[in-house]
């Protein structure tokens, strides 16, 4: 009798468990969480960042960064320097919409800490999950 009650039992851990692999499975596909090696790679990036700006203390890439904040529906994926000496860097990434995407570079170009932006019209193709890329000249 008891092993008849516990085959139900097994069934539903077995049929939830493969729910959730599928779920994990297709967040992981979709890049909505970042792995351990990418959480690595970032803070190794930023030490880069701060290490190059160490000497200049008239710009601060930490500040600068804080001063682009990307709203929801915007993924950064890469952060570059393009040019030490122009105090250049440059985002990349993936915007849900268009209408995101104009939000965060306006948002960007309005920054006080924001000389001028680069963004050209191919970030506007895609209607929805476009991929961007912005270079932002700090002051």
């Amino acid at each position: 009798v008891g092993l008849v009650l516990i085959i139900p039992s097994f069934i539903s851990v077995n049929l939830r468990h493969r729910l959730a692999s599928e779920q994990y499975a297709a967040i992981a596909e979709s890049g909505s969480f970042a792995s351990d090696e990418d959480l690595a790679a970032t803070a190794a990036a930023i030490a880069l960042l701060k290490s190059a700006y160490a000497a200049d203390s008239t710009f601060s890439v930490l500040a600068a960064l804080d001063a682009i904040v990307p709203p929801p529906g915007i993924t950064i994926t890469n952060i570059s320097m393009a040019s030490r000496e122009g105090r250049s860097i440059e985002f990349s990434g993936i915007s849900r919409d268009r209408a995101t995407l104009q939000q965060f570079i306006a948002a960007a170009e309005v920054s006080a800490a924001v000389a001028s932006g680069d963004h050209p019209v191919s970030n506007f193709v895609k209607n929805q999950n476009g991929e961007f890329k912005i270079t932002v000249r700090f002051k």
